[in-house]
């Protein structure tokens, strides 16, 4: 796991499936069925941090075409079973892979203490925030099944804790896409800071306009530069400098969260090991890492195009596996 403890990372509901480099594509099908065999229709099929889905047909059966090559979360989705997640590797050959979903069973006595909880709006609010983010992107978004979410505050612990019982779905009006979100797992320590939440997202292209879609594709464009995904793709290709990102190791005041420069690193210094799908990275003190946006194709302000810096700080807590397409083992 990488925490970040300096600034914010905001959370944007992006993907961008990148254009170049593309391998052959893969097909992959399967059927989805019950813990009785029985075919489940119109369960929603999809891969996770992706634009690519489908919804099984009546018998259960899917087809999904991938792209790039790489390794992938594959999610199955039905409303009254639990989510399945299965994790494989995209190599240019047809693949079979069967679903079988569990019946959800909801526990009455954590939504009860969810629905009892005396601070359910500020929660939410917080929540909101904490999940959603603060950019100008993140107040384009709304949650339009906020019933379907539980939060309660775990007042020994002093953490906001939450889940959803059905996928959120999310209009982002600013990057034009709908996203359905399982969130499997929400926790906010209001003493440390430390926000920790996981699950699969899907996301299902908004229509509009030619003007909306240009101005989305800009949007999208300007979300990803800088983005996790970014800098793990750059991370994997060893190419940080030519894509605008500088490391540094760090030290960090533990009062004020402010940081220090030591030294400047390379990807060799903190890369433990890597293969044709794959790199583990790992380092024993804080990572500074430093982003300029250069891209004068993106919008400009009034003044013109004006380079933007960004700056966040990471701490390993053990080896970081990222595979090649920017998606890592243990987000």
């Amino acid at each position: 796991m990488v925490t970040s403890r300096h600034l914010k990372i905001i959370f944007l509901f992006i993907l961008l499936f990148s254009i170049s480099g593309l391998h052959a594509q893969t097909t992959i099908t399967g059927s989805v069925t019950d813990s009785s065999n029985n075919s489940i229709p119109f369960a929603t099929v999809y891969l996770s941090n992706t634009t690519i889905g489908t919804t099984a047909n009546y018998d259960g059966i899917y087809t999904l075409t991938i792209p790039r090559d790489g390794e992938y979360d594959l999610v199955t989705s039905c409303v009254g079973f639990t989510t399945n997640i299965k994790t494989f590797h995209a190599e240019g050959k047809p693949q079979t892979l069967n679903t079988r979903l569990k019946a959800n069973i909801i526990l009455i006595d954590e939504v009860t203490v969810a629905a009892k909880d005396k601070n359910r709006v500020k929660s939410y609010g917080q929540f909101f925030r904490l999940f959603i983010g603060e950019s100008l992107f993140a107040q384009s978004c709304r949650i339009l099944n906020m019933e379907d979410l539980r939060l309660y505050h775990d007042v020994q612990d002093n953490i906001v804790k939450g889940y959803s019982t059905n996928p959120l779905r999310i209009e982002n009006k600013a990057l034009g896409y709908l996203i359905t979100y399982d969130l499997t797992d929400f926790s906010y320590n209001q003493q440390s800071k430390i926000l920790k939440f996981s699950g699969s997202q899907y996301f299902q292209p908004l229509t509009g306009t030619s003007k909306k879609i240009d101005k989305w594709e800009n949007n999208r464009l300007k979300a990803y530069y800088g983005s996790k995904m970014h800098f793990f793709r750059a991370l994997c290709a060893d190419s940080l400098n030519g894509e605008n990102f500088n490391i540094y190791e760090c030290s960090i005041n533990a009062e004020t969260d402010e940081y220090s420069i030591i030294k400047p690193l390379q990807v060799k210094d903190i890369r433990m090991s890597s293969d044709k799908n794959s790199s583990t990275y790992l380092y024993t003190k804080p990572i500074l890492v430093r982003y300029i946006e250069k891209l004068a194709a993106l919008p400009t302000g009034f003044y013109g195009f004006q380079p933007e810096e960004f700056k966040s700080t990471m701490i390993f807590s053990k080896p970081l596996k990222v595979y090649h397409n920017g998606r890592s083992a243990d987000p």
